[in-house]
C-alpha cells in the first residue's frame, strides 16, 4: 500500500471510531484493539474524540498514571480559551 493510501486509511479509521463511539474511552480501545498502526490512529483518534467528548470523559484511571496530567489539562484549557465562537467558560 503507498504511503498516501495509508495515511488516508490511518485518518479515515481515526475519524470514523471517533465519531460513531458513544464514549472517549469506547473511541480510543476501538481504536487501539484494530493494531496496525494503532499508535498514529489512536491518537489521532483520541485527539478528536477529546474535541467531541470533552477533557472530562477522559477517566481518572488513565490521566493518573501521567506525570504531567494537570500540566495538559491546562493546556487543553488554554485551546479552548483559544475558540473564538465559545460563549461560556470552560470551567
Amino acid at each position: 500500500m503507498s504511503r498516501s493510501r495509508e495515511s488516508f486509511v490511518s485518518c479515515w479509521t481515526a475519524l470514523a471510531d471517533a465519531l460513531t463511539a458513544n464514549s472517549f474511552e469506547e473511541a480510543v480501545v476501538t481504536s487501539v484493539s484494530r493494531g496496525g498502526d494503532a499508535d498514529t490512529v489512536s491518537a489521532v483518534c483520541g485527539a478528536v474524540a477529546g474535541a467531541c467528548f470533552g477533557v472530562e470523559a477522559v477517566s481518572a484511571r488513565w490521566t493518573d498514571r501521567v506525570d504531567e496530567a494537570a500540566e495538559c489539562r491546562a493546556l487543553a484549557r488554554d485551546l479552548v480559551d483559544l475558540d473564538p465562537t465559545r460563549t461560556e467558560s470552560p470551567d
